[in-house]
């Protein structure tokens, strides 16, 4: 896929704060979102190459739902916060489940935002310079898809990951999940879950 990009490079002053960036993509012409924040030193050393971290927000969240949260921003890293949908799981919808082409956020942040990130900073560009974390469901996220994709991300972290959900307790537990992402199917949650990620 290609990214058809509504955004300019990042360009703000020293010291700037985090800014949201929008971007547009070809799949079913649906927006993607993300919040960034960039090492104090971005702009005054336009050469040095800064490790880029992804960071997954919980479950009903959005971008925008850590830029107030008590993280040490002062980090000579680059932080990337997308948007991965309410409830998620950090999955693309099913083919069939009425989300399925609005809710694929595993191929948003692999095969789109990546690239974008990589295409439009100054970062590590390669397995070493990147990390993946998250909180609750973006904890549980972030393990599955590092687990999924272990040459992409150096480093896993996870706080209070949301891991307890399979496919016997999905109906009762997450019954949105199940109609708008599985199509009502609770059977296809495991092999796409962390478990699943690990084969």
């Amino acid at each position: 896929m290609r990214t058809s990009r509504i955004a300019a490079k990042a360009s703000s002053p020293a010291g700037a704060p985090r800014r949201q960036y929008h971007w547009l993509f070809q799949f079913r012409s649906r927006y993607g979102c993300y919040c960034y924040h960039l090492p104090p030193s971005y702009f005054t050393y336009p050469d040095r190459r800064f490790p880029v971290l992804y960071w997954c927000h919980g479950i009903l969240g959005n971008e925008n739902s850590e830029v107030s949260a008590p993280l040490d921003w002062s980090q000579e890293l680059i932080w990337i916060l997308p948007n991965g949908g309410r409830n998620t799981k950090y999955m693309d919808a099913v083919p069939g489940a009425n989300m399925y082409g609005v809710e694929m956020v595993e191929t948003t942040i692999i095969y789109e935002l990546i690239p974008h990130v990589e295409a439009n900073y100054t970062k590590i560009a390669n397995r070493n310079g990147r990390a993946i974390c998250g909180i609750s469901m973006g904890g549980g996220g972030c393990l599955r898809l590092a687990a999924k994709y272990p040459e992409l991300f150096k480093v896993a972290y996870s706080v209070c990951a949301a891991i307890d959900d399979h496919s016997s307790n999905l109906a009762d537990g997450e019954p949105e999940l199940v109609l708008h992402m599985l199509g009502g199917n609770a059977a296809l949650f495991d092999p796409m879950s962390l478990l699943g990620a690990n084969h």
